[in-house]
């Protein structure tokens, strides 16, 4: 039989609904799931579909109807049986008061199809306070209350957590089944951006509307000024900071991503700077990436420009000994 996917079920991850939607239909479906994904895929609009799915009252074949009064509910964000639980706003992390509002949701009785549904997204901003607090509701649910736990980055979750969810890898595109996908959007240059974003097509669309491209530009024009000299420390540290230092890190580390998988081609520089490198060099300079990263992440309230600063110099000392 034909099935008619939700809209938000990219092509690449309609294997996990069909078996999602198998283990639901058997009775299987297992309270609490964690949903591990690479960043862009699509991993937060699969699961709120899915949630929508298992509030919807009248579902038909593997879709929500849209039509009972369930959906009317959600399509208004206004669904009593659906927690979603996201860091607040100017926040990183999820915080145990966050945990306790949720826990008194999950004690009250469900108001419509008598399923409960809680979505935590990305649940690896719960800080330990928070991640302890939902232990026992998460161990022991009440009544047919669903947890759906979203992470990109696992290995940050305590492994208590992890031990009481069952776990669904959400497969990246391939590249080609990624290319077709934002080529259907209307994306141009969809294989260079697709490349930039490291296989990412939810990515490439959200930063294409965000002019994120246009910044990567602007930051590889001020690094190959400043590793040929053009511009000083100070002249470049400033202007590439104010692109961001999320931004500043993600696409330095794509750069050296790339300069590590020789001899594949990428643009733009500093790449052309990177291929000069030793191995070995590169994965020093990848490294101490991703040990920024990680800080920026934790939501440690570093000086952005002294890490710019720090990784100009860094840079600058391995193109010099290349």
């Amino acid at each position: 039989m034909a099935h008619s996917f939700p809209a938000e079920v990219f092509p690449w991850l309609r294997a996990a609904w069909q078996q999602l939607n198998q283990m639901l239909s058997l009775g299987r479906l297992p309270s609490g799931l964690l949903f591990t994904a690479a960043d862009g895929i699509g991993a937060s609009e699969f699961t709120r579909v899915f949630a929508r799915l298992l509030l919807c009252e009248a579902p038909i074949e593997q879709n929500h109807c849209g039509q009972c009064a369930g959906c009317l509910l959600l399509a208004n964000n206004n669904h009593p049986d659906l927690f979603i639980l996201a860091p607040e706003e100017d926040s990183k992390v999820i915080k145990i008061a966050q945990i306790r509002a949720l826990n008194e949701f999950i004690s009250n009785t469900a108001q419509q199809s008598g399923r409960k549904v809680v979505v935590i997204d990305p649940a690896d901003a719960m800080n330990n306070n928070a991640a302890n607090a939902l232990l026992k509701n998460l161990e022991e649910p009440i009544g047919q209350t669903f947890f759906i736990l979203v992470s990109v980055n696992p290995s940050r979750l305590i492994a208590t957590i992890k031990s009481r969810c069952t776990r669904f890898v959400l497969a990246a595109p391939s590249r080609a089944e990624g290319l077709t996908w934002l080529e259907q959007q209307g994306c141009v240059d969809a294989a260079t951006k697709l490349t930039q974003a490291g296989g990412a097509p939810l990515q490439v669309m959200a930063w294409q509307q965000s002019g994120y491209f246009e910044h990567c530009e602007t930051l590889a024009g001020h690094l190959e000024h400043y590793l040929n000299a053009r511009q000083s420390l100070t002249q470049t540290a400033k202007p590439v900071t104010q692109l961001g230092l999320g931004l500043v890190l993600d696409q330095c580390m794509i750069w050296v991503h790339a300069a590590l998988l020789r001899p594949i081609k990428h643009q733009p520089l500093p790449l052309a700077a990177l291929e000069l490198l030793e191995k070995k060099d590169l994965l020093r300079l990848y490294e101490s990436l991703q040990q920024k990263k990680r800080l920026f992440l934790a939501g440690i309230n570093l000086n952005a420009q002294l890490v710019v600063e720090e990784l100009l110099i860094e840079l600058g000392s391995l193109y010099k000994l290349a």
